[in-house]
């Protein structure tokens, strides 16, 4: 049986051996930071093992923790003025993010749809090349029986995308605050078409574990 021990090392561990720092953090005015507080927003039970180890990550880490206000119909609001960093989810949430977008794009013009296609298509080939590169590294240091941090392969901050799909998507990251580049999700399996979907609209980095 868990006690609170365990869950309190699980943090600790997490926080110390797989959420790696940037080496050059850069503030919301591009500014280089000596260190880089993180923003989370709770939205699930406070007895929730999953929220639980998280909430003692944040804890470990000095970072800020938030909670919703109400229920999680409101979760976009609460994400918005708390603007938080990282984003704590669970593959129901993503799956209502999905479908509120895709609702809203079927609803649009003609061109809104097509152009959205097209730079959704540009960015996607960008994302899975990064995927690629990222793939190559762990199974280089496979190769090298060396034992690679989940997080060491990856930057963490933003892709620079093809500035032409910006157009389409600079509106994206607002509705997460503006300053959310990661995404930590588990509980349940998440498809790849969400997945996917979220990396590249709101422009972050989508962990899975499971």
């Amino acid at each position: 049986m868990l006690n609170h021990s365990n869950v309190c090392w699980a943090a600790y561990a997490l926080n110390k051996t797989r959420l790696l720092k940037e080496e050059h953090p850069v503030n919301s005015l591009g500014q280089q930071i000596t260190d880089r507080q993180e923003f989370v927003l709770s939205f699930l039970p406070l007895a929730h093992i999953y929220m639980r180890s998280l909430q003692g990550v944040q804890i470990c880490d000095g970072g800020a923790l938030g909670y919703i206000h109400g229920s999680t119909n409101t979760l976009l609001a609460d994400v918005q003025e708390l603007r938080i960093t990282a984003f704590i989810l669970v593959p129901r949430i993503i799956q209502k993010v999905y479908d509120g977008i895709s609702t809203k794009l079927e609803r649009s013009s003609f061109l809104k749809q097509a152009l959205f296609k097209k730079a959704y298509a540009a960015r996607l080939k960008m994302f899975k090349a990064e995927l690629i590169k990222i793939q190559k590294q762990f199974l280089t240091s496979y190769n090298n029986k060396t034992t690679p941090k989940p997080l060491q392969f990856v930057n963490q901050a933003r892709l620079n995308y093809q500035k032409t799909t910006n157009l389409v998507f600079n509106q994206f990251p607002k509705m997460l605050g503006g300053r959310c580049r990661i995404a930590v999700t588990g509980s349940a399996p998440l498809s790849q078409t969400h997945g996917e979907f979220m990396s590249i609209c709101f422009n972050l980095h989508l962990i899975e574990g499971f």
